[in-house]
């Protein structure tokens, strides 16, 4: 009896194919698991606002996130484990990307502070108030989730804001996209750079546009040094975890939090704190490329 074999179908199909399925994969993934959480809602309503966003957020992102890239790794390649780079890291590896990220934050911040001050041309204006208006709506709903002290609402916090993102994220632009784009041009760094401007346009805050391109480049590096997908997803959750944990920690500054105002308008704790990301990271290629 005939069946299809699903594992690689479309592994050889031309580009505009590939780019297709794969555009298609990400929607239906997203709008089918947010149906599914609207569905939820309805059944088990809730008169909380803000917990009724998480859920519906949680399902979106496990669709487009975490089931449409494994499912065009299934669909585009024989050996999907090996496509995603879900190989076991090496602890020592581990270890020194996590020291990078932290090592990072303050020159991260400080880039942070010169993003907010990007101003357009008088003649972008209602693109620039757009972006502020947007920027200023995803402020305000992260403020609003962060805001619960509740132990329970802290733990879905970080499931939604750290877990989630971290691993499906990690997936999408570091394992599908950076990986395209590299088969197609045989070029790392732009692979790299490009999945990383993808990375943080997607997150529709252009005010933190730089930064979040720059975490996005580590990330790419991390993964191409390394071979495990597993290093860039655990520095991602440790970045996100971060800001979590402080931010309950330090509610008053919810918004602004504690870990983000660090090196955030000092300079030289920014310089201080690139020349010991950079030790570090030299550190970790070094060790990994042996």
């Amino acid at each position: 009896m005939q069946y299809i074999k699903f594992k690689g179908l479309f592994r050889d199909i031309p580009l505009w194919g590939q780019f297709t399925i794969v555009l298609f994969l990400l929607l239906f993934s997203s709008l089918s698991f947010l149906m599914v959480g609207e569905v939820l809602l309805k059944l088990f309503p809730t008169e909380d606002s803000i917990l009724s966003i998480e859920i519906t957020q949680l399902f979106s992102a496990l669709g487009m996130f975490i089931v449409a890239p494994l499912a065009i790794a299934y669909l585009f390649s024989y050996h999907p484990q090996s496509f995603l780079s879900i190989n076991k890291p090496q602890p020592k590896l581990l270890l020194l990307a996590i020291i990078c990220i932290i090592a990072s934050i303050p020159f991260i911040n400080y880039i942070s502070s010169l993003n907010e001050l990007m101003q357009l041309p008088e003649f972008l204006s209602e693109i620039e108030e757009w972006m502020r208006k947007m920027e200023d709506k995803n402020t305000r709903l992260t403020q609003e989730m962060l805001a619960n002290q509740a132990w329970e609402m802290i733990l879905l916090d970080i499931l939604i804001l750290a877990i989630i993102p971290a691993i499906g994220e990690e997936l999408l632009f570091r394992g599908i996209i950076q990986r395209g784009i590299e088969k197609q041009t045989h070029n790392i760094h732009l692979a790299i750079w490009s999945s990383a401007f993808i990375f943080s346009a997607i997150h529709l805050q252009f005010y933190g546009f730089f930064p979040r391109m720059f975490m996005g480049a580590i990330f790419g590096y991390m993964l191409y040094w390394g071979k495990s997908i597993w290093i860039p997803i655990v520095c991602h959750f440790t970045n996100n975890f971060l800001v979590i944990i402080t931010s309950h920690l330090y509610p008053e500054e919810i918004g602004a939090s504690y870990l983000d105002n660090i090196g955030k308008e000092n300079l030289l704790t920014a310089i201080n704190s690139l020349l010991l990301f950079t030790l570090f990271f030299f550190l970790y290629k070094k060790i990994s490329t042996k």
